[in-house]
């Protein structure tokens, strides 16, 4: 068991490095063009990464994951990704000298709606990366065998 956890990081760390590298993109593109994208560019990274992610699991595996490794993939997939972006969040507004403003955002909205606000894209964030790494995978890697 501890085998497979220690096999699934790198296919964790290749979500991560894709997530990475598509969110610089996108940072980048919005900083040169001045055009604000949606929260579904931000779903489309991560199914993006989930993707690469679990095509190369599949490549070395010759299957797609279990019900298992699709519960750990996407538990360490998410936590990852909130944890990196989190960082680059907390960078920015540290950067741009802007906690006053997130502060005042927040008061503004009220901490219900921002906690009911965060729940909800949580579990959304979720159940994207749970299918990604499930039925999409499966719709994209063609036939192989399930574990």
């Amino acid at each position: 068991m501890n085998q497979d956890r220690l096999s699934l990081t790198r296919y964790v760390l290749v979500f991560l490095g894709v997530y990475a590298l598509l969110t610089a993109a996108v940072v980048a593109f919005v900083e040169l063009t001045g055009i604000e994208l949606n929260s579904g560019v931000n779903m489309g990274v991560a199914i993006a990464s989930a993707m690469a992610a679990g095509q190369k699991f599949v490549k070395d595996h010759g299957r797609l994951p279990s019900k298992s490794e699709r519960h750990r993939l996407t538990a360490a997939s998410v936590l990852w990704s909130l944890l990196l972006s989190s960082a680059a969040l907390g960078a920015w507004f540290w950067i741009a000298g802007a906690w006053g403003e997130l502060v005042e955002l927040v008061n503004s909205l009220g901490g219900t709606v921002v906690a009911i606000s965060v729940l909800v894209a949580l579990i959304v964030y979720c159940l994207v990366l749970w299918i990604s790494y499930g039925w999409l995978l499966r719709k994209v890697a063609g036939q192989v065998k399930t574990a």
